[in-house]
């Protein structure tokens, strides 16, 4: 569209207050995120055993592996979140 014209781009220092450090913005996300990881994790391994009881035990555990699986499938998503979701639990 504007072939010949020069894009001139802003370029501010490193001083400004609103640009933050490393060490200023990771402060305890990296800890928050860690837990969230373990939290998919054990939520995972939760499921699996939920539904392989749910599927090989009698009629009264079934059903209380069968809620087990709802409950390890909520903690497999709230640690996905805290995982990868910036704030998730702010």
């Amino acid at each position: 569209m504007y072939p010949n014209r020069v894009w001139r781009i802003k370029v501010t220092s490193h001083t400004d207050a609103g640009h933050l450090t490393k060490s200023q913005t990771t402060n305890g996300n990296d800890a928050v995120r860690l837990l969230g990881i373990i939290l998919a994790i054990a939520g995972a391994v939760g499921i699996a055993r939920s539904v392989r009881g749910t599927l090989a035990e009698g009629r009264p555990k079934d059903v209380a592996f069968a809620l087990l699986t709802i409950a390890a499938t909520i903690v497999t998503l709230v640690g996905l979140g805290m995982a990868f979701v910036p704030g998730f639990l702010d």
